[in-house]
């Protein structure tokens, strides 16, 4: 089962192209936003990209270049307007498999979607995220993802889930903001429902044990702006 990373901020829109495609057996994850998008390749194992290029905020040739930068060989097919041609140039020169333009039917998404994965291996697609990398190393800390296992100076600190995966998250984007929509997608999945009040007792949870295993919060409050990763402790 093929896993795509749909990106599109109408609604409605990627709804129902998430219904089509799982009626053919995909995985779907939807993201409505760029932040959300680079959050989800983050934590997510992704064979796929299916990418629209307008979108609010981190703009879909942002998340190309990103994708290109961290994860080359990684098939995306870009969604574009009839009028974006400069744009779809830049993103194939960038590495896109392919694109559709607006408005297009899902029996030709499908076919594009089936020629880009045979083409990507079938059988063994690409992936990023958790999969392309059991361990994430940070400083003198290292997160095996497999068994949520943080070992921070060599001592082993099990955490739950939902805390492993905010903690991979700040340790592959060391020195970056993480926002509180960032911590949100992360928790949800791409669904949607996570309340403030989950984002602060998740965060609250994490960086209080992390000062009792050892003695140090590590991540920081960027105050009206989210939070970082202390990637200077030393232990």
């Amino acid at each position: 089962m093929a896993r795509i990373l749909l990106v599109e901020d109408d609604v409605e829109l990627a709804q129902a192209l998430r219904v089509g495609l799982e009626d053919e057996y995909y995985q779907v994850t939807v993201a409505n936003d760029g932040e959300s998008a680079l959050a989800l390749l983050a934590i997510s194992a992704t064979d796929l990209v299916l990418l629209d290029i307008l979108l609010p905020g981190i703009s879909g040739m942002e998340i190309c270049q990103a994708i290109a930068d961290r994860n080359p060989g990684l098939p995306m097919i870009m969604i574009t307007a009839l009028g974006d041609v400069a744009e779809t140039v830049r993103a194939l020169e960038l590495g896109a498999s392919d694109y559709l333009v607006k408005p297009f039917g899902i029996a030709e998404l499908k076919a594009r979607l089936r020629a880009v994965l045979r083409r990507g291996g079938g059988e063994q697609p690409q992936s990023s995220g958790v999969e392309a990398g059991r361990v994430v190393s940070c400083g003198r800390l290292t997160l095996d993802t497999s068994d949520c296992v943080l070992r921070a100076g060599g001592r082993p600190i099990a955490l739950p889930p939902r805390e492993a995966a905010i903690l991979e998250t700040f340790l592959r984007r060391p020195g970056l903001v993480l926002t509180r929509k960032t911590i949100e997608t992360i928790l949800a999945g791409g669904a949607a429902g996570i309340s403030r009040g989950t984002v602060d007792w998740h965060m609250h949870q994490l960086r209080q044990r992390l000062t009792i295993e050892i003695g140090h919060p590590l991540i920081e409050t960027v105050y009206g702006v989210g939070w970082r990763i202390d990637a200077g402790w030393d232990g």
